[in-house]
């Protein structure tokens, strides 16, 4: 897959589109750190990072958003980086609390692709089409 990049007009490869979804997922689980008023920067929170990264790394990118923003607000009056923990308990509420989460992760996924794509069916013409007054047959032989 490639897109062209608005900037400098020329077709970015799949390398630069991964990469930068990448850093899309990577800025959900960092704006926790942003949000706690911590640093990356700072000795042994880089490790920590990631950490999250490999423990939170099954989590498509809206739903790790959502996630994180209410694990976040669900920290409480201290501002403290919410733990691994925390964030997959916010996911479970997101997703309302199911039995099987991966299930779960994976309806959510294709509800929001389902918006996204459209299936255009066969295109061909119909070879025999219904004359008027015929009725249309609701099944369709293979």
């Amino acid at each position: 897959m490639q897109a062209l990049d608005a900037a400098d007009e020329r077709v970015r490869t799949d390398e630069e589109i991964y990469q930068d979804a990448l850093a899309e997922w990577q800025n959900a689980i960092a704006g926790m750190w942003d949000a706690a008023g911590k640093s990356l920067a700072v000795a042994g929170e880089a490790a920590r990072f990631g950490q999250y990264v490999r423990q939170l790394s099954g989590i498509p990118l809206g739903l790790l958003q959502l996630a994180c923003d209410r694990a976040v607000r669900e920290t409480g009056k201290y501002q403290v980086v919410p733990s691994v923990g925390a964030v997959w308990e916010a996911l479970r509420k997101e997703l309302h609390n199911p039995r099987d989460l991966d299930q779960a992760i994976s309806l959510w996924c294709e509800a929001r692709w389902a918006r996204a794509v459209y299936v255009f069916g066969d295109l061909t013409p119909d070879p025999f089409p219904a004359r008027e007054g015929e009725m249309e047959p609701d099944y369709v032989d293979d």
